[in-house]
Formats: structure tokens, C-alpha cells, sequence
């Protein structure tokens, strides 16, 4: 015999409002149930999601960094490029 069986063969002889009340705690016990097998299922897609999340993270990142890169490697050109013009520019000594 099962738990709840028990329970309503104890409780026979009391009052309606007790039979309702071991009812509405099975209800309860069960939705408990399906609420943690469910929180199981987005633990899991959350742990996926922030799996995901991680990976474009560092795509991103590698991106960010590669073009800092190529603006660092303008500047320096850029930089290069004016020395020679103010060599070009600048009087014979």
C-alpha cells in the first residue's frame, strides 16, 4: 500500500476539510515534483545558453582585438608616412 493510501485509510473517520487537505498536499507534492524536474531542464539549457554566450563572447573579443590590431598598425603607418614627409619637406642640411 502506498503513502497515500495510508494516509486516507488513517484519516476515514475526520472531517471533510481533511480529506481535502491530504488532497490539496498530494496536489501540491506533485506540482513540487514537476516544478524541480523542470528547474532540472533549465538548469541544463541555462548551462547550454551560457556555454554559447562564452564561445561568441570570445569570437567577439578575437575580433575586437584583430581590428585594435590593423588601427594600431594605421596609426603606425600613418605615423611613418609623416616622418618621411617632414624628412622630405624639412632643408638639406
Amino acid at each position: 500500500m502506498n503513502d497515500k493510501e495510508e494516509r486516507t485509510r488513517k484519516f476515514d473517520d475526520q472531517p471533510e476539510w481533511v480529506g481535502y487537505l491530504i488532497s490539496r498536499v498530494d496536489a501540491l507534492t506533485t506540482e513540487v515534483s514537476q516544478l524541480r524536474e523542470r528547474q532540472e531542464e533549465l538548469r541544463e539549457e541555462f548551462k547550454q545558453f551560457r556555454e554559447e554566450v562564452r564561445v561568441e563572447f570570445r569570437r567577439l573579443n578575437a575580433k575586437i582585438l584583430d581590428v585594435l590590431q590593423r588601427h594600431l598598425d594605421v596609426v603606425a603607418d600613418i605615423s611613418e608616412l609623416n616622418r618621411r614627409v617632414s624628412a622630405l619637406e624639412a632643408p638639406n642640411n
